[in-house]
C-alpha cells in the first residue's frame, strides 16, 4: 500500500469483497477495517511523515509534497463521490476509515495504541507541515452523504444515525 492508487485499493476493495456479499455482515466488514485495516494504515501514513525505515524519503516524481497525506486525500475524495452519488467500494472503504477515526477521537478508546499512532501522526505531520496546524488527517463521517441502503450503513458504527 505504498502508492495508496486506485489500482491498489481496487485490488484491496475485492480482498473486502466478500462483506459486500450476504456471506458476512456489514458489522463485520466494519471490524475488518477498524481491527486490521486503519491500524496498518496508520502505519503507513507515519512512515510519509519519516518514521521508521520503509517511507523516510518518500521520492515524488511529480515534485509534490513527500509528506502528503494519502490517507486524507482519499477520505476527501471519498466524501466528493459520496456526495455525487459516485462512490465506489474504496470509498465506501475510506468513510468507514473515517468513522473509526471519529470513533478513536471521539470516546475512551483515545488510550489505545491505535489512537495514540494517530495522535503521532498528526502530530508528525504538522512538524512537517508548517503554517496552522491540523487537528485531524481524516474527514469526519458525519459530513458524508448518506444514502439508505450504503454497504456499512449501521447504527453500530454511525452513533450519529
Amino acid at each position: 500500500m505504498s502508492s495508496f492508487s486506485e489500482p491498489e485499493l481496487a485490488e484491496l476493495a475485492g480482498a473486502f469483497e466478500v462483506y459486500r456479499t450476504g456471506a458476512a455482515t456489514t458489522s463485520a466488514a466494519a471490524q475488518v477495517i477498524d481491527k486490521l485495516f486503519v491500524p496498518q494504515l496508520l502505519e503507513v501514513e507515519l512512515g510519509f511523515q519519516g518514521l521508521g525505515a520503509r517511507y523516510p524519503q518518500r521520492p515524488r516524481t511529480d515534485g509534490g509534497d513527500k509528506h502528503e497525506s494519502h490517507m486524507l486525500g482519499h477520505c476527501r475524495t471519498a466524501r466528493t463521490r459520496f456526495a455525487h452519488g459516485k462512490a465506489s467500494i474504496t470509498d465506501v472503504i475510506y468513510r468507514q476509515v473515517c468513522r473509526s477515526l471519529d470513533q478513536l477521537r471521539g470516546s475512551t478508546a483515545a488510550e489505545t495504541a491505535v489512537a495514540a499512532r494517530y495522535d503521532l501522526l498528526i502530530q508528525l505531520y504538522n512538524q512537517c507541515h508548517p503554517g496552522p496546524a491540523v487537528s485531524l488527517l481524516h474527514i469526519p463521517a458525519n459530513t458524508f452523504a448518506r444514502k439508505s441502503g450504503d454497504p456499512v450503513e449501521s447504527q453500530e458504527h454511525d452513533p450519529s444515525a
